[in-house]
């Protein structure tokens, strides 16, 4: 009996193998032609946003600094109550500003650069 099982188990291995790989018969797909419509309408352009004088959108924290900005010398401590923005945010813009040489940096404080 442990021939025939053999004989089976090992006729089993060798009709299970894989089939090879079959060729692509199916013709290549063509693109769908679509009929002529007309033309689309534009999308009216959106309107660009407002800037203030250094660039910056009004409504920002950014913003919001450069509008407290004077030509008279301000501390960082005065734009920030003015503004109702922390010490080292508007710390962080004066050096941004004063990067781009629009503001310059006095012994009374920060002004606006002219």
């Amino acid at each position: 009996m442990s021939t025939k099982t053999e004989k089976k188990t090992t006729e089993k291995k060798t009709t299970t193998e894989k089939p090879a790989a079959k060729a692509a018969t199916k013709p290549a797909a063509t693109p769908e032609v679509k009929a002529p419509t007309k033309p689309e309408a534009k999308k009216p352009a959106k309107p660009k946003a407002e800037r203030d004088r250094f660039g910056s959108r009004p409504t920002t924290e950014s913003g919001q600094i450069n509008a407290a900005m004077t030509t008279k010398p301000q501390t960082i401590e005065a734009i920030a109550s003015a503004t109702k923005l922390s010490t080292s945010r508007v710390r962080n813009h004066m050096k941004w500003l004063m990067d781009r040489e629009h503001v310059t940096k006095t012994e009374e404080g920060y002004k606006v650069a002219k």
